[in-house]
């Protein structure tokens, strides 16, 4: 964000999420407000992924389908040609709700392992220990398993994509130069 100069989404949440998690620290809040917060981020992708279903470009289309990788003219040229736009649509749709899915379980997750590690009070050696616990629990109970339904959604879409248009994905990159 500040070396780009170019503001997101995602790392307006990340900074919000830090400078958060630092602000319930000092304010010594109760376990239930991290809780909270561990919660909210995952929630608030899921509610901003549905929200943009029935826009003209749905989140999952900007973050998976990305100009910069793919040649999405090419894509939308052979999904015209060969008549599929409904069910290039669905496909779009499905993928959308399986990674609301995903970030509605990792609010879930995020929540229920906050409330079940953080039980000694804020500011004390023991809570950041705790704290520090659950971080790194974050990984085989959160990360692995939403990471797990990403593998899904990418070969949900690929698949998709290439029995919609014919076109493999390697068809449809961006190729770079060859250096020779």
């Amino acid at each position: 964000m500040v070396v780009r100069r170019k503001w997101n989404l995602f790392s307006i949440v990340g900074v919000l999420s830090v400078a958060l998690t630092g602000g319930l620290g000092l304010m010594k809040a109760d376990g239930i407000w991290f809780a909270v917060k561990e919660a909210a981020v995952p929630a608030m992708f899921a509610v901003a992924v549905i929200a943009t279903l029935p826009t003209r470009k749905p989140l999952v289309r900007a973050l998976v389908l990305n100009e910069s990788v793919f040649d999405v003219a090419k894509l939308e040229t052979a999904v015209a040609e060969r008549g599929t736009r409904a069910e290039f649509d669905g496909l779009l749709r499905s993928s959308t709700w399986i990674l609301a899915g995903s970030f509605t379980l990792s609010a879930v997750l995020n929540f229920v392992l906050a409330r079940v590690i953080l039980k000694s009070p804020t500011g004390t050696p023991e809570f950041t220990a705790e704290l520090g616990r659950m971080t790194w629990l974050s990984w085989p109970v959160i990360v692995l398993p939403s990471m797990l339904i990403m593998a899904f959604i990418l070969w949900h879409l690929f698949a998709g994509i290439k029995r919609l248009t014919g076109l493999g994905i390697e068809e449809l990159s961006h190729k770079k130069p060859t250096q020779g």
